[in-house]
C-alpha cells in the first residue's frame, strides 16, 4: 500500500514536522521517533482509513448516506457544533500558534469569540502548541483547569 510505504519513511516525518514546527530544530530525534512509533503497529494503515471512513461517513453505507441527505434536505438543520458549544456555556480555552501554517489563528481566534471562550496565542510557534511551547502549555492549561474547571464545580 503507498500509505505505508510514504510513511514508513524517516523522510516523511522530518519534512511534516519541520513544515509545521515554526523552529524548525525543535523537531528533536526524540520527538521524530515518537511520531513515527504509531507507524510501526501492525495493521495501523487500516485502522487509519476505517477511522477517516467512519469520520466521513458515520458509517453508513452509500444507501444509508443517501437516505440521511434526503432526510436533512428535508428536516431543519442541526445546529452546529459551535452553535452547541456556545449554548452550553462550558468554559473554553483555545490555544493557538500565531504562526501555524496548518490552521491559521484567526480560525481559533473567531471560533472562541463565537463561543465565548478564551484564547491564547503562541508568538513564534506554529502548529504543535503543545511540543513547541510544552511549559507555557502546560502552565496555560494548569491555569484554565484550576480556574476555570475546578473552581465553576
Amino acid at each position: 500500500m503507498i500509505l505505508r510505504f510514504v510513511v514508513y519513511r524517516k523522510s516523511f516525518w522530518e519534512r511534516g514536522l519541520a513544515s509545521a514546527y515554526f523552529d524548525p530544530s525543535k523537531v528533536t530525534p526524540a520527538i521524530l521517533t515518537a511520531y513515527r512509533q504509531a507507524s510501526r503497529v501492525k495493521g495501523w494503515d487500516v485502522g487509519l482509513l476505517r477511522f477517516t471512513r467512519f469520520r466521513i461517513t458515520g458509517g453508513l453505507g452509500i444507501f444509508g448516506l443517501l437516505k440521511r441527505a434526503w432526510q436533512q434536505g428535508m428536516s431543519q438543520a442541526d445546529p452546529t457544533l459551535t452553535e452547541k458549544l456556545a449554548a452550553s456555556n462550558k468554559p473554553v480555552t483555545i490555544l493557538h500558534g500565531v504562526n501555524d501554517p496548518v490552521i491559521p489563528a484567526r480560525n481559533s481566534q473567531v471560533l472562541s469569540g463565537a463561543v465565548g471562550g478564551e484564547f491564547v496565542a503562541y508568538d513564534s510557534c506554529g502548529h504543535n502548541v503543545q511540543e513547541e511551547w510544552h511549559q507555557k502549555f502546560v502552565q496555560d492549561v494548569t491555569r484554565f483547569v484550576s480556574n476555570r474547571i475546578l473552581k465553576d464545580s
